[in-house]
């Protein structure tokens, strides 16, 4: 815990030493394309752009923002994962002391001000503008926009896929290692030796479970269809289980199981087009 602070502050001490020697170059590249503009709007304006008038909350997230959007790493930028939940509570924490900040300047010159006008009125609104900012529809990610336009329910061809990912999971022992995408490690996390899937072939676990149509970060989808491949080739592993788009390998299993069609499908769709 030590090491892992001490590069933190680390990295946030060569991030504010940069914007002081270089800040024509912080500038640039903090609004360099259109993608980080849109994703420090929508953090803003989920507080009505309130924690700008907070200068002293400011240093508590400008490094953060700094470290986010100063990164190489392209996935950072956008409002679709969690990096923007790291910010969101000193955004908040800002707007706290915004809102005190505006009362105090509010009663200085108008002191029959009732000020409880502003503390009603400010929460109702931010709520409202966060519901907004959800609602929009260039970023299918958000979970307001998936709700209202049916996309967070699944359909009955993605139902089928769920079900088969459970009953492939059911046949894992709680006691064997497994290997797979990030998108399954959550529903078999409670077991000791548990890993992500990679382009990178390996046989040191028991059970190895696949699903091409799930999210399968960080591996590209070209490499997919060869790490399947791969997989059912090794005489290693034997599939015991494909149902539609879901794969199990058992480490030196004899009984073997039929590719589905769907895998048939997907690996000759794939060759194709090579």
């Amino acid at each position: 815990n030590l090491k892992i602070g001490s590069l933190v502050k680390c990295t946030k001490c060569i991030l504010l030493s940069m914007v002081l020697v270089n800040p024509y170059f912080t500038i640039r590249t903090l609004f360099s394309n259109n993608l980080k503009i849109t994703s420090m709007l929508l953090m803003l304006a989920s507080f009505l752009f309130l924690p700008l008038l907070s200068p002293s909350a400011c240093f508590l997230f400008l490094p953060l923002i700094l470290e986010r959007f100063l990164s190489t790493k392209e996935q950072a930028w956008g409002p679709f994962f969690h990096y923007s939940a790291v910010i969101a509570p000193l955004l908040a924490s800002a707007t706290i002391s915004a809102i005190e900040n505006l009362n105090k300047t509010i009663r200085q010159y108008h002191p029959q001000f009732n000020h409880r006008i502003l503390t009603t009125s400010i929460p109702l609104t931010i709520s409202i503008s966060s519901i907004l900012v959800s609602l929009r529809g260039n970023y299918k990610a958000f979970p307001l926009w998936q709700l209202f336009n049916g996309n967070i329910i699944p359909t009955p061809q993605e139902k089928l896929e769920i079900q088969s990912n459970y009953a492939a999971i059911e046949l894992i022992p709680k006691t064997a290692s497994v290997r797979a995408q990030d998108s399954l490690l959550p529903h078999l996390s409670q077991r000791e030796q548990i890993y992500l899937l990679t382009e990178h072939y390996n046989d040191t676990v028991d059970y190895v479970l696949i699903n091409p149509t799930n999210s399968h970060w960080p591996i590209p989808a070209e490499e997919l269809p060869a790490i399947i491949n791969k997989y059912l080739a090794s005489p290693s592993y034997g599939l015991i289980y494909s149902q539609g788009n879901t794969l199990l390998f058992r480490k030196n299993s004899k009984d073997l199981c039929p590719v589905s069609k769907e895998i048939k499908d997907f690996l000759n769709h794939n060759k194709s087009n090579t």
